[in-house]
């Protein structure tokens, strides 16, 4: 609000949760880099795709019938036990009940990787919880980027961290199966950092040159889907030179 004083001289007050806002390239920087939501959003979205990466690049066709039929087992009672709760009027948080569920996957991932060498079977068994978890990341990660910024009615921070840690589970079970049998932990991790940091670039350009948001949320995923098939190409053929 603008006050004006007698003697003609006026000045910017703040009122309630509104105050005088720098639109300057250094203080827009300033609030872009300082959101919270900005930086997780980012880390979603570079840990889904660097787990798909992951899992397609150690995707073999062993097994996968029972991989795929054990998934679907555990993500049908993701999405089912909340309403089974409900049926039966048990006064439980359905987002904390996921939650839990989402840990036993995460439990069920670490068994598999901690078993000695399971056979076919087994192996198929982690390469399906890997590949629905990769997927599951993802789309847990589309639902975060088309909260973000929703200017009609903004999504709560209860919802919004719900969808943040879903993506954190599921990318871990997704990475967790196959991180030790690779040799190339440092390519991972520098691909990983270089998707976080086009993430920012992308908002960074939506703040200072005024571009739509739902084109920064396209470019996004667009670019670091690119860096992800480039990692995923050069994982398969460094496997293959190593194996040769």
């Amino acid at each position: 609000m603008v006050v004006g004083s007698p003697d003609g001289q006026w000045s910017r007050v703040a009122v309630d949760d509104y105050s005088p806002t720098d639109f300057s390239f250094a203080g827009k920087t300033f609030v872009l880099l300082t959101n919270l939501r900005i930086w997780l959003t980012a880390l979603c979205l570079s840990l889904s795709m660097t787990a798909i990466s992951l899992v397609l690049a150690q995707y073999r066709k062993e097994a996968t019938a029972l991989g795929i039929g054990v998934t679907l087992a555990i993500f049908a009672s993701l999405i089912g036990f909340p309403y089974v709760l409900g049926l039966l009027e048990l006064r439980v948080e359905s987002a904390a009940v996921v939650l839990l569920l989402a840990s036993a996957v995460v439990g069920s991932a670490i068994a598999l990787k901690s078993e000695p060498k399971g056979g076919r079977a087994m192996r198929g068994v982690a390469l399906g919880v890997a590949s629905a978890s990769g997927i599951m990341s993802l789309a847990a990660c589309s639902m975060l980027l088309l909260s973000f910024g929703v200017p009609i009615q903004e999504p709560s921070v209860f919802v919004y961290l719900v969808l943040t840690g879903l993506t954190f589970l599921f990318a871990f079970v997704a990475m967790l199966v196959f991180w030790r049998q690779l040799r190339f932990q440092r390519t991972l991790l520098s691909a990983f950092a270089g998707m976080n940091g086009l993430v920012i670039l992308v908002f960074l350009t939506w703040v200072q040159m005024g571009i739509g948001l739902t084109f920064a949320k396209i470019s996004a995923f667009v670019l670091v889907a690119l860096v992800a098939i480039v990692l995923t190409v050069h994982l398969k053929r460094s496997q293959q030179q190593a194996r040769g």
